[in-house]
């Protein structure tokens, strides 16, 4: 997801509700991953990248890291249809709550058609 717009996005529906509870956002990326060309480095530091990744939910008021297998289905409609996601820690969002009062769940799922 784009850097701030996890956070966009639950602001902008958070005013009509007296109380939000939650707020899921998730994302699909889907991209042909055989037909790019990529370096060694460039596969090490995306490999990287996924595997430090945050991975912590706010719950009941304390984030709490999940285990990698921790996984949620997410619906994301034809053609995607349902897919496991996983909770995607990011920096914007933890600063929610106290805007928002709500806890709040990221997910995101790199697919590979």
């Amino acid at each position: 997801m784009h850097p701030g717009l996890a956070a966009v996005l639950i602001r902008a529906v958070a005013p009509a509700f007296t109380r939000l509870t939650r707020a899921d956002v998730a994302q699909l990326i889907s991209a042909d991953w055989a037909s790019y060309t990529l370096s060694t480095e460039s596969m090490a530091e995306f490999t990287r990248e996924l595997t430090g990744f945050d991975m912590s939910v706010l719950v009941g008021g304390r984030w709490q890291k999940q285990p990698l297998w921790r996984f949620v289905r997410v619906d994301f409609g034809p053609p995607h249809g349902r897919r496991g996601c996983a909770p995607m820690g990011l920096e914007e969002i933890r600063r929610l709550p106290e805007q928002t009062r709500c806890d709040v769940r990221l997910i995101e799922r790199l697919h590979d058609p």
